[in-house]
């Protein structure tokens, strides 16, 4: 199946109406010059790949925060997972969101929201420009990065090469301006919370947390900062 995907990034001001007072906010500057109108274009396509670079195809409700405290509110947004952008929708054009966005958050249908932030200094693969989902935000923040990388593959009797995107995670706890990379299992669960344990095992066995999913994180991860 072949797809593609073509969005068009004007280099102008976020519309006012979004705003919460009359900030306007400048988009990232991109280099490429459409010769008819003039205005300042980033193209991007990615044709023959199974599957989608965004993290949802459909647009998503959220709310923008930029780095002077500005507040975007009900802006349509999609997460280009593979670029690792957010790019929004005005008069049915996609924008690409500014670095000056410092936090993003998505509503989903169900009423449940997604965090994105950046500002996180990973390692040399993540640094501070890196948006990362926040799991749990706090004394200890458990934050999620969220990869898209494209493989090859076959399919049995065809001996054509065909592409898709797959989906990857990386999971990381930071805390006082460092990061550690976490594996989800029960064992570096009781490593990472160990001097409070005995509480948060407690806990976790009255709500049937295994310790092995990103569930049980979440959960023995907030437990841990309230105490």
């Amino acid at each position: 199946m072949k797809k593609k995907y073509l969005f068009i990034f004007f280099l102008l001001g976020l519309n006012a109406a979004y705003a919460q007072d009359n900030t306007t906010n400048t988009l990232a500057d991109r280099r490429m010059i459409d010769q008819v109108s003039g205005s300042l274009l980033y193209i991007y396509q990615y044709e023959d790949i199974k599957g989608s670079s965004l993290l949802y195809d459909n647009w998503l409700p959220g709310m923008v925060i930029l780095n002077n405290h500005a507040v975007f509110k009900n802006v349509n947004l999609k997460f280009d997972v593979k670029d690792n952008e957010f790019v929004f929708n005005r008069n049915d054009s996609a924008f690409q969101l500014s670095p000056d966005a410092t936090e993003v958050r998505l509503y989903q249908k169900n009423g449940d929201s997604l965090v994105f932030k950046n500002g996180y200094e990973i390692n040399n693969g993540i640094r501070s420009s890196k948006y990362l989902q926040v799991l749990v935000d706090g004394n200890l923040t458990f934050l999620k990065y969220l990869k898209k990388d494209i493989e090859e593959y076959s399919e049995y009797g065809d001996a054509t090469n065909y592409k898709r995107f797959v989906e990857m995670y990386e999971y990381y706890i930071y805390k006082g301006g460092k990061a550690a990379t976490v594996h989800l299992n029960k064992k570096e669960l009781q490593n990472l919370l160990t001097d409070k344990w005995d509480k948060v095992s407690q806990y976790m066995s009255q709500n049937g947390l295994s310790g092995k999913d990103e569930k049980s994180f979440i959960a023995a991860i907030r437990y841990y900062n309230s105490l």
